[in-house]
């Protein structure tokens, strides 16, 4: 877990830490979450915590609102989606590619000697990942 850890960019670390922390209020559905509270919250900067919001807003995996009362929050069939979702999102599917050994894509013809045993790992996570969605994490309120 502490090497996929690695894998990721802290783009999808950080998309992943909101949004996790976002569906575990009860008030998800109806609450509007300021950035400046998230990045207070979560000790994550502000501008790059932003950046991946709103990306996350255009890819229609979140919603936004400009102006004073702004911030990001969830329309009803945004918390249908899975974390899953999130990850690919944000860090497309190269980390399920990546050689534990060089982090560069597997080559076919020279695979390296976790290649069988990582490729179950990355699929239990990925399944893991997609064991609830949003909706089913905020009506229990924790993870």
């Amino acid at each position: 877990l502490y090497y996929f850890c690695n894998m990721l960019s802290k783009t999808a670390k950080y998309g992943l830490k909101a949004i996790m922390y976002m569906v575990q209020h009860k008030e998800a559905s109806q609450k509007i979450f300021k950035v400046d509270e998230l990045s207070k919250e979560l000790g994550i900067p502000k501008y790059f915590l932003s950046k991946v919001l709103l990306d996350l807003t255009r890819k229609d995996l979140l919603s936004s609102m400009k102006g004073p009362n702004g911030g990001f929050y969830f329309k009803d069939k945004q918390l249908d989606h899975k974390p899953s979702e999130i990850l690919f999102a944000l860090e497309g599917d190269a980390f399920l590619k990546t050689c534990m050994m060089e982090l560069k894509p597997c080559d076919i013809h020279r695979v390296c000697p976790f290649h069988g045993s990582y490729s179950h790992f990355k699929e239990n996570l990925i399944a893991g990942l997609n064991c609830k969605t949003f909706r089913q994490f905020s009506e229990n309120g924790h993870l």
